[in-house]
Parts: C-alpha cells; sequence; structure tokens
C-alpha cells in the first residue's frame, strides 16, 4: 500500500511484519531496491502476480506511467538491464526462506514459517494475517515465540496464558532456530 500510495497505516504494518519476519530468518532483506517499480517486480516474482484492482488505485505519477490495464508493465519500465536482471535474480518465496538452511529434519517448520510470511505478505489487505492471528499460527505455536509457551494463547493484554509477558521474559519451551541453528537468545 506504502508503495502504491493506497493504502492504510495499519494494513502496510501487517505487510512489513512479514518482511521483518523473512529478513530476520534469511540474514538478507527480501526486496533490495530503492525503486518502486522494480519494487513492485521484486513483489511479483516472490508473490505472484500484483491484484488488478490494487494496480488502478495507485496515485503516484511514476507508478502509473508503469501500469496499463491493471497491470505492471516489466520489464518495459526497468530503469535498466541491470534492474531486469536484479528481479529476474529474486527467488520465490519458499525458497528465498529456505536460503542457508534446509535439513531435512527443518523442512515442516520451514514450511511453515513460509506459511506464515505468505500470510503475512497477502497482497489483498482484507486477507492478511492480522498480528493476534499471527499469534496463533502454527509456526509460532510451535516454537513458543514472543513468550508463549507452546500451544499456549495470549490474552487481550498482551500477557500469554502461561503468566509470560508478550516481551518475550523467559526462555520458550522449544527456542526458535535459526538458519545457523542456534537458538535465539531471550
Amino acid at each position: 500500500e506504502v508503495t502504491l500510495g493506497t493504502g492504510g497505516r495499519r494494513e502496510g504494518d501487517r505487510w512489513w511484519r512479514g518482511c521483518i519476519l523473512a529478513e530476520l530468518w534469511t540474514g538478507e532483506l527480501l526486496f533490495q531496491t530503492h525503486d518502486e517499480v522494480e519494487h513492485l517486480a521484486l513483489m511479483e516474482r516472490l508473490l505472484g502476480t500484483l491484484p488488478r484492482r490494487m494496480l488502478k488505485a495507485v496515485t503516484t505519477r511514476r507508478l502509473e506511467r508503469a501500469i496499463r490495464h491493471g497491470e505492471l508493465r516489466w520489464p518495459d519500465r526497468a530503469a535498466d538491464r541491470e534492474s531486469e536482471a536484479h528481479v529476474r535474480s529474486q527467488p520465490r518465496l519458499r525458497d528465498a526462506v529456505e536460503r542457508g538452511s534446509c535439513e531435512p529434519a527443518e523442512r515442516p517448520q520451514l514450511a511453515r514459517l513460509t506459511g506464515l510470511v505468505r500470510e503475512l505478505l497477502e497482497f489483498k489487505p482484507e486477507l492478511r494475517l492480522s498480528a493476534a492471528d499471527a499469534l496463533h499460527h502454527p509456526f509460532i505455536a510451535e516454537h513458543g515465540i514472543f513468550g508463549h509457551a507452546p500451544g499456549n494463547g495470549v490474552n487481550g493484554n498482551g500477557v500469554s496464558n502461561n503468566g509470560a509477558g508478550a516481551n518475550g521474559a523467559h526462555l520458550p519451551h522449544s527456542p526458535p532456530m535459526g538458519p545457523l541453528n542456534a537458538p535465539v537468545p531471550a
């Protein structure tokens, strides 16, 4: 919504949570660009085609020229060949999340993480996973992160049902593991 100039802050915040989660896991920016048109092309490469209604609602002049009939004009509107190559090198979401860590035992965990990130990076804001729903996602519940013991929920005050604060005041029962298989410190 921010890139397109079409949306509200809350929906954008939910999108950026997905970006940050993927970046924390992989150690790399999900969308490495400062160019708006290239950014949209990277998003399509990673997640699929942007919805026509979103593209038709664009409000910025530069992007209006890059969109025709509700479709991104890529690579027609690429800044240069380097930009085209950069977009082609963008991995799909699953590949981006699994980069650097794909032991057979980790595949189910990575599939759940990819699912969580995908639900946060939903193009349509009304379908995007809320923060409250994300706390109950299988990946979060499995690892007991954000102060929640595996299988426990959160009450309306942001305090987990097991008594720990939402800031994770204690080590979870099953610490989340990063790509280097090192526990995340409390």
